[in-house]
């Protein structure tokens, strides 16, 4: 039950904002009950559902919506949208916040009319593996405290990555097997090993000081908290991983 417990810890009992002008987003400690507790004196935990399980409690109703539709998606069939708009916004979703494989990769989306859309080559039956493979790499923080557990992810997937901008094309799969990475890498990392020690955690894609980049927040205490895991090959913006007020200008969300 610890993971249960770090969860109700850090997710309380508050209204949230979500960054980027969305709508607030009420968020109870109740619903740390919709992830299945571990049962038995095993306590075994099956993070390749556990992590998205996670991810979702500090996602809006639309969000959760968008997430039902990947694994389909991911699958090659069509996805039906309620218009163009909303067809455009879970694709971004898709790419930004769900996709674990692809990377600076990504596939072909297409469409058919206003609302439906498909990916032209699936990358189905990966989600699972990739959790398993990233878990076994860099392993998983046993502290109580949610900022403590993050400086220690940190550590461990800066010390499992060597920055590479020559692999900006490589799948995340790819980069854990070489050890090599850019930012969707250290992102992809962050959300599953922060996911699976019960911190809720996003993706999110956007430039920093005006490039291209990907990096994470994670909901702790009532509030979101950016964070970025990425070593960059000529500095690192921080030695833990998290975003000081004197960076956090040069961050936008796209």
């Amino acid at each position: 039950m610890k993971k249960m417990k770090k969860i109700a810890a850090v997710i309380g009992t508050v209204v949230i904002m979500i960054s980027g002008g969305a709508r607030p987003l009420d968020l109870y400690a109740s619903e740390a009950a919709a992830v299945p507790a571990p049962s038995g004196q095993e306590m075994v935990i099956d993070y390749t559902t556990y992590v998205d399980q996670v991810a979702s409690l500090a996602e809006t109703e639309d969000q959760k919506r968008y997430r039902s539709l990947c694994p389909a998606f991911e699958a090659g069939e069509t996805i039906t949208l309620k218009s163009s708009e909303d067809r455009e916004a879970f694709v971004r979703y898709y790419r930004n916040s769900y996709d674990l494989f692809l990377a600076n990769t990504q596939g072909t989306v297409w469409y058919e009319g206003d609302r439906n859309t498909y990916l032209e080559t699936p990358v189905s039956d990966y989600r699972a593996a990739v959790i398993t493979a990233t878990i076994n790499k860099f392993g998983l923080s046993v502290d109580a405290d949610p900022l403590t557990a993050i400086r220690n992810t940190c550590s461990r997937v800066r010390s499992g990555f060597q920055y590479d901008y020559d692999y900006m094309k490589m799948t995340y799969p790819d980069a854990l097997v070489s050890g090599h990475a850019i930012c969707v890498h250290y992102s992809m990392a962050a959300y599953i090993l922060l996911n699976a020690e019960g911190i809720p955690t996003r993706m999110v894609a956007g430039t920093r000081s005006g490039g291209g980049h990907q990096w994470n927040e994670c909901f702790v205490n009532g509030a979101w908290v950016t964070v970025d895991f990425t070593s960059f090959a000529d500095k690192n913006i921080s030695p833990d991983g998290f975003v000081s007020a004197d960076y956090l200008g040069t961050y936008v969300e796209v």
